[in-house]
């Protein structure tokens, strides 16, 4: 039985968000998710392993927070990090509490939930990836990664020097029961192959590919759009990836298709398909 300390974090009356730590001493890591109102994947993800994890081995220190964010609230991560004097506000003071709880060196895991995207890693494109931080990427058995600046609070952790990189799962605000289970095995074998556990089933690795440019099609008119490729298909640019109202949409890199939209009346301007290439 591991030993298991649960921590309430406050803010100001009632906003905070609930840490449970497993084990104890080096290494450390820290899951979490809920940073915004999409994340519901993320969070039923970690409450699960907030279960299982009472009746396994742990090596290290373990950090958990389900949903970091209970103001579910968007805020302005930047103005937070830049301007601590001016802005005291409970989502600044969040920040502030979160760059405390890992300022002992631990890595960070963040994960973040968009509909109809295949699962995907999320580093830094300004910052190099140091042995620390490329040993987390490939204990997670994810085959594609993205060098893209994300709008989410591991990005920010990561642009201010912690070892974070952000796991962007399927499902939203509404999911299904497998996409929490995909992300379920994923957290088991990352935690697996970077040794805070033991288990007897062998863990997962997989080849992975890292991608540099993050591309959007979107709606030039309001129209039907029909999808011609779904997501995780292998694209060549030119190809057709899609029609809106009958005129098809071609692809301009190659690479692959992380997001495909389903059909649907489209607005201008709106996305609906996300290709990552390597150039």
């Amino acid at each position: 039985m591991v030993n298991i300390l649960t921590e309430r974090i406050n803010l100001a009356v009632d906003i905070g968000f609930n840490m449970y730590v497993f084990g104890g001493g080096s290494p450390c890591i820290v899951l979490m998710s809920g940073g915004t109102k999409s994340d519901g994947c993320g969070i039923a993800t970690l409450r699960k392993l907030v279960k299982e994890l009472k009746d396994l081995s742990v090596q290290g220190t373990i950090k958990i927070i389900p949903q970091v964010n209970e103001y579910s609230s968007v805020f302005d991560i930047n103005k937070c990090l830049k301007n601590r004097v001016k802005i005291s506000s409970p989502l600044c003071r969040l920040i502030d509490r979160v760059l405390e709880i890992i300022a002992n060196q631990c890595m960070v895991i963040e994960i973040v939930c968009r509909p109809g995207f295949i699962p995907y890693i999320v580093v830094s494109p300004y910052k190099p990836l140091d042995d620390e931080l490329q040993r987390l990427v490939k204990s997670i058995p994810i085959d594609i990664v993205v060098k893209y600046e994300l709008k989410s609070l591991g990005f920010k952790l990561a642009e201010n020097n912690c070892k974070a990189i952000t796991i962007v799962g399927r499902g939203g605000k509404t999911f299904d029961l497998n996409d929490v289970e995909h992300l379920y095995d994923v957290l088991l074998n990352a935690l697996t192959n970077l040794g805070f556990m033991k288990r007897k089933t062998r863990s997962k690795s997989v080849e992975q590919k890292i991608f540099s440019s993050y591309n959007l099609i979107k709606c030039t008119s309001r129209g039907l759009f029909i999808p011609m490729v779904h997501a995780g298909s292998n694209i060549e640019s030119g190809s057709t990836i899609g029609t809106l109202d009958d005129i098809e949409i071609k692809a301009q890199h190659d690479g692959v298709a992380l997001y495909v939209s389903r059909p649907k009346l489209c607005d201008m301007n709106e996305t609906v398909c996300v290709i990552v290439s390597q150039a």
